[in-house]
């Protein structure tokens, strides 16, 4: 077995989760970014707003794509308030709410945090509003890195 360098958190293995340039700040980013979850979510209880993100079940809306196709586009991030699928795992800022997405945020983080770049989120735009169909990691991840748009594919509900 490989030496585990002394900056990895006790319990985490970077082998074991497929990273392959590991940055150290990214674990600190991803704890910053549960706090703020946590004391988001706890001050929204207090004053009886909610804080979850609009869940969308792909089993109730049959995915029509307008007939121009997916678009590309640059997305404001503040502008996507859905997922079609992981609304339990990120709240409406996309801040992860559990450790079961640690491992992915981490290993997306250490990448951009090294200059890699990132494939396109995946969007479906309906009634005006975004749902992540898929990129909710790199999403949550470029969001806590302080930016305010997102490379995105945009399916249109008909």
């Amino acid at each position: 077995m490989k030496d585990i360098p002394a900056f990895y958190p006790t319990g985490f293995d970077p082998l074991a989760s497929g990273i392959t340039v590991f940055n150290p700040a990214a674990m600190p980013l991803f704890e910053k970014a549960r706090q703020r979850a946590g004391l988001l979510n706890f001050f929204s209880s207090i004053i009886g707003t909610p804080r979850h993100l609009l869940a969308l079940d792909p089993a109730h809306l049959p995915l029509t794509v307008a007939d121009d196709g997916p678009m590309p586009a640059q997305v404001p991030i503040r502008r996507i308030k859905g997922s079609v699928n992981r609304s339990r795992d990120f709240d409406c800022d996309f801040y992860p709410l559990n450790d079961a997405v640690k491992e992915r945020w981490v290993r997306i983080a250490s990448m951009l945090m090294q200059g890699a770049s990132i494939p396109p989120i995946d969007l479906l735009e309906v009634d005006s509003v975004y749902y992540v169909i898929d990129g909710h990691h790199r999403l949550s991840v470029c969001q806590m890195l302080g930016q305010t748009y997102i490379d995105a594919v945009v399916r249109s509900r008909l």
